[in-house]
């Protein structure tokens, strides 16, 4: 294949996605990048569709979701995805006219898993808010590694909703890491990493949805160096890393009380 954009030939570098849907802002960021695949020298083998937050069911996810959201914007927030249902709006569907695999499977680290992971000879999985955590056997498994796309700016910001954590900490400025993937969260070295200015009085929902169109076209740039092998990776300094967990209803109270807007 030659790259457009240098006129080299380029190996299509044989690529397999982890991720777990959600109605909201995952196809966000699917429909971008599978509209800019074919322009880059990237095969994609298949997409993992997890359940999101790894939930046991949809009461448990929505239970979680009222907790973060309260009742006014969880109610807002119901109303967008009862939308999505009946614009039958999905993954899969956006997969399907795309001619990429859904491929199915309740636990990423399971020996069935691996064993067709490895029968397709991956160079890269990429994980994509992937809620499972991926184990030494997956992450040996692709030829050149598994890679995580984060919506944070690493070292800082790692762990669950970097966005809601970076405007609650008043940064001007956000950014999109792609890094591999070792077995602690968010610790190995940054391959590559885009900063992007956060717009004055921008909520957490058009942030995360603004990230997710730029996080497919950082994604593909990444990959895009794996590649032509023209990379150096950066050192993910964990002497200057903060981690951050899913935020508590108190969390939120204070994000509120600072002016800051969900939706």
């Amino acid at each position: 294949m030659v790259d457009p954009r240098t006129n080299k030939t380029a190996t299509r570098l044989r690529t397999v996605i982890i991720t777990g849907e959600d109605p909201f802002y995952i196809n966000r960021f699917f429909r971008e990048l599978l509209q800019q695949v074919p322009n880059h020298p990237v095969e994609l083998l298949g997409i993992v569709n997890l359940k999101p937050f790894n939930a046991p069911s949809k009461f448990a996810l929505a239970r979680r979701m009222l907790r973060f959201y309260g009742p006014v914007d969880f109610l807002r927030m119901t109303w967008r995805y009862l939308l999505s249902k009946i614009r039958g709006a999905n993954l899969a569907r956006l997969a399907a006219r795309s001619g990429v695999p859904m491929l199915k499977t309740r636990n990423i680290n399971s020996k069935s898993f691996l064993a067709r992971l490895r029968g397709m000879n991956p160079d890269v999985v990429v994980s994509v808010s992937a809620p499972q955590i991926f184990r030494k056997r997956l992450l040996s498994t692709p030829r050149l590694g598994c890679w995580n796309l984060h919506g944070g700016k690493l070292p800082r910001y790692r762990g669950m909703m970097p966005s809601f954590w970076t405007l609650l900490s008043g940064e001007r400025e956000g950014a999109i890491t792609v890094h591999k993937m070792n077995p602690r969260l968010d610790d190995g070295d940054i391959l590559h990493q885009y900063v992007y200015p956060i717009q004055p009085g921008e909520s957490l929902d058009h942030l995360i949805v603004r990230t997710k169109v730029l996080g497919a076209r950082v994604l593909l740039d990444a990959l895009d160096k794996l590649a032509s092998g023209d990379f150096r990776l950066q050192p993910n300094d964990a002497a200057q890393a903060t981690y951050f967990s899913f935020p508590t209803p108190k969390e939120v109270r204070a994000f509120r009380k600072k002016g800051l807007k969900l939706l």
